[in-house]
């Protein structure tokens, strides 16, 4: 498996749609876990919602696919397919799911599409070497990528395609939509955060954490997400550590000492009680809304954390490593689901 894990640099950008309905309310501390699925061939990348039967589809780097009926996320049965890896593919860095299908970016650029039936490329991005991360935003339908040459590309519903380069091109690591309006959060390996507007790419704001006496200046960002609201982001760093700041005055309103290692993944719960993170460190934490100390967290995975996503309008996290396997944790349900 090592030989998968060092050629890449593995990052998730999913953006999940906002819910339809009211997500149900849990109890954190109850979490327990109650499935793992079916290892696939390679550490797997990116976690999506399947628009099919609203189950769950998992990417691995190989370009190998598994999808999961929906049945597998209420605990009832497991039901797996996993088509045949895409031929010659070169090792998938992060995916997304989309109207059209699944879209994965590979190591040199090339930017894929998965169909149903198969594989195909999509060009509409032009040139995307080494990039290392992708976004949707839900609403309008916007597709940005982005990664080491400090170059981020928009393409909005109607194709049309924008180029946006970044102040002193640092590396681009994660990026991550606004839930409602149309602007992109870039954290970059220079430690900034960087707000574009997705019209146009403009830089909205720049942020980058006030000094600090005797302390070292704050690491790269390995990743971000906004709150369920928009009205926070949370912002994770190389070093471990996760800080929220306040979208309206860009204070810093957390920090957490969140993990023993970078931080690769955060997701808001659904209901916006909860902040749940993945870490290099191989666990996955649950952090309550003011609090200091998770209220739970697992370390059941063998190799550190890629993806995070909530089910079953939150009553379900499942999670993603590089050692190959996909896990499912179930809560106890307080609003009376």
């Amino acid at each position: 498996m090592a030989d998968w894990l060092f050629p890449v640099l593995v990052l998730v950008s999913f953006q999940a749609p906002a819910p339809l309905v009211k997500p149900v309310e849990i109890q954190p501390a109850s979490g327990r876990l109650t499935a793992t699925l079916g290892r696939l061939t390679a550490p797997v990348v990116a976690l999506a919602d399947n628009s099919v039967n609203s189950g769950l589809t998992a990417l691995g780097i190989d370009g190998s696919v598994a999808s999961w009926s929906a049945d597998v996320l209420q605990g009832l049965k497991a039901v797996q397919n996993v088509p045949p890896a895409l031929e010659s593919i070169e090792p998938v860095i992060s995916a997304i799911r989309t109207p059209a299908g699944l879209m994965a970016v590979c190591d040199s650029g090339k930017v894929m599409i998965r169909t149903p039936e198969s594989w195909r490329v999509d060009s509409g991005f032009g040139p995307a070497f080494s990039t290392r991360a992708l976004a949707l935003h839900a609403q309008s339908g916007t597709i940005a990528l982005a990664g080491d040459e400090g170059v981020v590309r928009l393409r909005d519903s109607a194709g049309k395609l924008l180029s946006v380069v970044i102040p002193g091109q640092p590396w681009v690591t994660s990026l991550a939509f606004h839930p409602t309006l149309p602007l992109l959060a870039c954290g970059c390996d220079d430690g900034k955060l960087r707000i574009l507007k997705a019209a146009d790419g403009a830089v909205e704001r720049e942020w980058l954490p006030p000094p600090v006496k005797d302390q070292p200046p704050p690491t790269g960002i390995s990743a971000v997400a906004w709150s369920v609201l928009g009205d926070t982001v949370h912002i994770g760093r190389v070093d471990g550590t996760i800080q929220t700041v306040q979208w309206s005055d860009s204070k810093v309103i957390r920090t957490l000492a969140a993990h023993g290692a970078g931080v690769s993944v955060i997701v808001d719960h659904p209901s916006g009680k909860f902040l749940t993170t993945g870490g290099k460190d191989r666990m996955v934490k649950i952090w309550a809304a003011g609090a200091n100390q998770p209220v739970k967290q697992f370390d059941e995975a063998e190799s550190w954390v890629t993806g995070l996503m909530w089910a079953r309008q939150g009553a379900t996290l499942v999670s993603a490593s590089a050692d190959r396997a996909v896990r499912l944790y179930q809560f106890t349900i307080t609003n009376g689901r």
